[in-house]
């Protein structure tokens, strides 16, 4: 209540709560980019490796098919 009194006593309410809803505002953008960023991020990884890893079993195919033509 001594908050209110001193925001309205100098007439700062307005800016007051226009900031209070822009940092809430903030707060709401940052978790939601926060959500929708992370399992991205995490399923990105993934099929890099899965990527990755099919592409070093065709090279280990592929020197297998050599070795066996060079015998």
């Amino acid at each position: 209540m001594v908050m209110k009194d001193k925001l309205v006593k100098n007439h700062h309410h307005r800016l007051y709560y226009r900031f209070r809803k822009l940092g809430i505002l903030t707060l709401a953008l940052i978790s939601f980019g926060t959500i929708v960023a992370v399992p991205t991020y995490i399923t990105v990884r993934e099929i890099e490796n899965q990527t990755q890893h099919a592409e070093t079993n065709r090279v280990q195919e592929d020197l297998l098919a050599v070795e066996d033509v060079n015998f």
